[in-house]
């Protein structure tokens, strides 16, 4: 199954998961996009990678048996369905355990017992980490709509400088123009990207693209 960006948005990824079954290849896209974030999620609140794992296992499974009667199609509102079955599973595991053990990434939280402090701050964790999903995506559907509207070279030479972070010396030397193509280059292609960005009406929590779009990779 090929997926574009647009095809990305909830309403298809959804559709496709409920209707397809554990077979279908909207799963794996599924996994792919959600189970690196939940893994990072879980290591940094569990008490070890075992319990990590564990947990996003099991928040995949509840996933899986409720997919099909998931309702809301809103943007964002998959995303909020995750995020509390995460969470949930996460609180469940740690009843189940009878006690609060030392999440890996924070000594310090040793000394707290597992508390309403403990599970506000790994929720706050969890928000973070799903606005970061949200902005991603949104980034990825404007790259999308603009990259159509730009020569071939132009694209490459945003490519290198925003995404692959090369030098403007490497990309003169590579691509064989001048300093001043590069930064022209990069000024319109973020100019658009913005641009897309605002007509798809949907604030980013993070911006990724400068809103000055200011070049500040010069290396003179």
């Amino acid at each position: 199954m090929s997926y574009s960006p647009d095809s990305h948005t909830h309403q298809s990824l959804i559709m496709h998961m409920a209707e397809g079954g554990s077979s279908s290849d909207s799963w794996a896209l599924f996994i792919d996009k959600y189970g690196p974030k939940l893994y990072f999620w879980s290591m940094q609140w569990c008490a070890n990678h075992h319990d990590a794992e564990e947990l996003v296992q099991e928040t995949t499974l509840v996933v899986f048996r409720k997919i099909g009667v998931f309702r809301s199609r809103a943007l964002g509102g998959f995303r909020a369905w995750l995020k509390e079955i995460a969470f949930h599973c996460w609180q469940k595991m740690l009843t189940s355990k009878k006690k609060f053990e030392r999440p890996m990434h924070d000594p310090l939280l040793a000394h707290f017992k597992h508390s309403q402090m403990i599970d506000q701050m790994a929720r706050t964790d969890l928000e973070a980490l799903f606005d970061s999903i949200a902005d991603q995506e949104i980034l990825d559907l404007a790259m999308f709509k603009a990259k159509s509207k730009f020569r071939e070279k132009t694209w490459r030479i945003f490519e290198l400088i925003d995404l692959e972070c090369k030098t403007v010396d490497q990309v003169v030397e590579q691509q064989n123009v001048s300093r001043g193509a590069v930064h022209t280059a990069v000024y319109k292609v973020r100019k658009l990207i913005r641009e897309e960005i605002d007509n798809l009406g949907i604030s980013m929590l993070s911006p990724t693209i400068p809103h000055d779009l200011t070049p500040a990779y010069d290396n003179a």
